[in-house]
C-alpha cells in the first residue's frame, strides 16, 4: 500500500499505521513524503509500537515528474482522511488521479467526487467508515484477482482522465466564459 503527499496531521496517516497493524494478510505500507520533524517522528514511533520491523516504510517525497513511476511499484493507493470538514466531503485530490495513472487500486473516504470516479471506472473503494478496523478488514477481504481488476481499471480510466483529454473541456469553458461577457 502507499501514501504519498505531505505527511501532516488530518490525512489520516496515524489511522493508515493501526490499520496496518491490523492487516492479516502479508501487507507493506509505504510513507513517502515529507514534513514536519516532530510530526514525522511520531508517525515513526506509532509505526514501531504496532508494527513489525519492515512493516511501514518511509519513503522521502520525489520529484514531481517521478511521482507516478514511483507510486507503480506499489498495488494499492490508500488516502482515508476522516470526512470531518466540508473541505474534506468535498475534495478532488491530485494523488487519486496520480494513483490511477500508477496503475494502483485505490482505497479512499467516500468523499462526494472521489466517490462518484472511483465508482464510475471501478478502480477500488471509498469508505465511510475510515477507522482502522474497517480499512484492516478491507484490505484483507480483497482477493488478489479483485486487487488486479481494479488495477487494469485504474489504468484503462488514467487514459481518459488525463490532461491531454480535459484541457479541451477547459479551453472551451474559459472561450464560452469570454464570449458570454
Amino acid at each position: 500500500m502507499l501514501y504519498h503527499g505531505l505527511l501532516t496531521s488530518g490525512r489520516g496517516i496515524e489511522t493508515l499505521i493501526l490499520a496496518t497493524a491490523e492487516i492479516r494478510r502479508p501487507a507493506r505500507l509505504v510513507l513517502r513524503g515529507n514534513g514536519a520533524t516532530r510530526y514525522v517522528s511520531s508517525l515513526r514511533r506509532l509505526a514501531a509500537l504496532h508494527t513489525a520491523p519492515g512493516t511501514i516504510v518511509f519513503e522521502p517525497a520525489v520529484s514531481l515528474e517521478s511521482v507516478v513511476e514511483s507510486a507503480a511499484r506499489s498495488d494499492i493507493g490508500v488516502f482515508t482522511p476522516p470526512l470531518a470538514t466540508s473541505q474534506v466531503r468535498y475534495m478532488l485530490p491530485n494523488k487519486l488521479f496520480e494513483y490511477m495513472m500508477a496503475g494502483l487500486m485505490v482505497v479512499f473516504s467516500d468523499a462526494e467526487d472521489v466517490a462518484q470516479i472511483v465508482q464510475r471506472h471501478g478502480c477500488g473503494k471509498t469508505l465511510s467508515d475510515v477507522g482502522p478496523s474497517h480499512l484492516a478488514a478491507v484490505i484483507d477481504g480483497l482477493s488478489l484477482d479483485e486487487i488486479r481488476q481494479y488495477k487494469h481499471n485504474a489504468r484503462s480510466s488514467a487514459r481518459s482522465l488525463c490532461w491531454d483529454r480535459e484541457q479541451a473541456k477547459l479551453v472551451k469553458l474559459y472561450a464560452d466564459m469570454v464570449e458570454f461577457q
